[in-house]
């Protein structure tokens, strides 16, 4: 199954709290850093399906946007039933093998602006011929604060994708975890350790090839550093139809 079908079924999943198809799609050691975990910050995963059924009867799911690369696969959505006013969601999973082996969510309400000042700082030059990883290395440039050098961290797995070095940040710094490129959109999840502690989803759009529009920041839960996407480093893919 590709990954463009496991994210249909995902969303198709989510939308009709379908439990039974949540558990096939996941793997057998599926954990989660969901808020509606038991408890997020040990990793306690009740199971793909188990969070489904959690879902409140009158949940509405209604997705927006559908990004997926060959390691992870990002889920938009307008959520009803979860509170007083419409959410806006934010799932990243994380594939094996053809099956979810981890996830990470957040909610919003709808109109919170992006966040976060542009900078000069370099992270390399474009790569010749390969506009996803540049288009990727532009954002590390959206999400640096240009007033503390080296303040945004980049994951091994992550510099190894973008043909960079890792970087390592102060302790209260983010984070770069997880890139998802997908056609015209690249996503980026960031962790923040200290007292602020916690876990975002920024994305942009980019209407020519190296130019971003930061069009949504969506803040999460908590995620430990030791959480972070593994597997082996592996090259941007286009979009699978």
């Amino acid at each position: 199954m590709t990954s463009t079908r496991i994210a249909l079924a995902l969303a198709a999943a989510l939308a009709n709290r379908d439990t039974a198809s949540a558990t096939a799609l996941s793997t057998p050691d599926f954990r989660t850093h969901s808020t509606f975990a038991p408890d997020p910050g040990t990793n306690a995963a009740p199971g793909l399906g188990a969070l489904v059924a959690a879902l409140p009867a009158g949940f509405g799911y209604r997705p927006t946007l559908v990004l997926t690369d060959v390691h992870h696969i990002a889920l938009f959505a307008t959520c009803t039933g979860l509170g007083p006013t419409a959410l806006c969601s934010v799932d990243l999973f994380r594939l094996r093998n053809g099956r979810v082996a981890e996830h990470w969510d957040a909610l919003n309400p709808h109109g919170v602006p992006p966040a976060g000042p542009a900078s000069l700082r370099p992270y390399g030059p474009p790569l010749p011929g390969d506009i996803a990883r540049s288009r990727a290395r532009t954002v590390l440039l959206h999400l640096h604060d240009p007033k503390t050098p080296h303040q945004l961290g980049i994951s091994e797995n992550t510099a190894a994708r973008l043909g960079m070095d890792p970087v390592e940040a102060p302790p209260g710094s983010r984070r770069v975890e997880a890139v998802l490129i997908d056609s015209d959109h690249v996503l980026a999840h960031t962790t923040t350790g200290g007292a602020a502690a916690g876990s975002a989803f920024h994305l942009y759009r980019f209407d020519n090839p190296y130019k971003p529009t930061a069009i949504l920041t969506v803040a999460g839960a908590p995620v430990p550093t030791s959480a972070a996407p593994a597997g082996p480093p592996t090259p941007p893919a286009p979009r699978q139809r």
